[in-house]
């Protein structure tokens, strides 16, 4: 998996507003949300 697709993922579970990926996170990509 590319680092492009594991963002795509992010932002698309954040626009979900899905928080249960946000513990799989490194804090700073924590603290961009």
């Amino acid at each position: 998996m590319t680092s492009d697709d594991t963002e795509e993922k992010m932002r698309a579970s954040t626009a979900a507003g899905g928080d249960s990926d946000d513990d799989d996170l490194p804090p700073t990509q924590r603290a961009e949300k």
